[in-house]
C-alpha cells in the first residue's frame, strides 16, 4: 500500500520484539539491507530507564 499516504494519515504499522541482535543483523544482511550500529553514551540511570521502557514496550499486551 502507499507508504506516504499511510504516513500522513498516521497509519504506520510496526511490530516490536526482543530478539538476539546477531540474529536480527544476519536476517537484514541476508535480505541485502544495510545495518548501522550506534553506541549510546548513557549514564547508568539513563541506560536503566531506557532498558525498562523498551522491555515494557515489547510485552505482548503493549504491542
Amino acid at each position: 500500500e502507499n507508504f506516504l499516504l499511510r504516513f500522513v494519515q498516521g497509519r504506520m504499522l510496526y511490530y516490536a520484539a526482543a530478539l538476539p541482535a546477531q540474529r536480527e543483523m544476519d536476517y537484514y544482511r541476508e535480505d541485502g539491507r544495510s545495518i548501522r550500529v550506534q553506541k549510546l553514551d548513557l549514564a547508568p540511570p539513563e541506560y536503566q530507564a531506557l532498558r525498562d521502557h523498551l522491555v515494557d514496550k515489547v510485552r505482548p499486551e503493549n504491542r
